[in-house]
């Protein structure tokens, strides 16, 4: 875990970004024996014991709203499962529900992996959605693509190598505009 934080600390400073970390251990470190000891496990329901995590991170959610209510709070859509950002997607969901000011990105790379895992989670959350879309063709050169390259950790098992990670974020920020050739896109979600 402490590896993992120095990849975000190290990826939010280039991106000139603040972290705040909770004091929740990821998923595979959570009960004992783990809850989650597999990959289907790690990207299916969320363990019974668990579901409490989901008003916690809320609480805390909306304790760091009222010091600084004019941010955007962000948080993952749950695209792909995964049960953390399952958890963090439901936290999030309390606030945006309040009309706190939350923008729901697309879990990359696991929206990237599987044709229609996005429209999936969408009819799984049964919420209106309306997208938000940022161009970053013009932010510095590979600036989102260096950020990620700081989780060295993950680079191997969801992509392979920095190549791999780099030409699938190309595709899929290039992707979402389809009519704009050569125009990078990142898209939020809000309801």
């Amino acid at each position: 875990m402490r590896n993992r934080q120095a990849e975000d600390l190290a990826a939010a400073t280039m991106l000139g970004a603040d972290v705040l970390w909770l004091e929740h251990p990821e998923a595979l470190y959570r009960g004992a024996p783990a809850y989650y000891q597999d990959e289907q496990s790690l990207f299916g329901a969320v363990y019974p014991n668990d579901l409490s995590l989901d008003g916690v991170i809320a609480e805390q959610l909306n304790q760091i709203h009222e010091k600084a209510p004019l941010a955007a709070l962000y948080a993952p859509l749950g695209v792909g499962n995964h049960v953390d950002h399952q958890l963090v997607c439901s936290a999030a969901d309390r606030l945006a529900q309040q009309k706190v000011n939350v923008k729901f990105y697309e879990d990359f790379p696991y929206v990237a992996r599987t044709a229609g895992a996005l429209e999936a989670r969408q009819k799984a959350l049964g919420i209106q959605m309306e997208q938000e879309i940022v161009e970053i063709s013009h932010q510095p050169a590979r600036y989102k693509e260096e950020a990620s390259l700081q989780y060295r950790s993950q680079i191997p098992a969801n992509f392979g190598t920095e190549d791999r990670l780099r030409q699938l974020l190309t595709t899929y920020t290039s992707s979402i505009r389809r009519t704009y050739p050569g125009i990078q896109i990142e898209r939020y979600w809000t309801w």
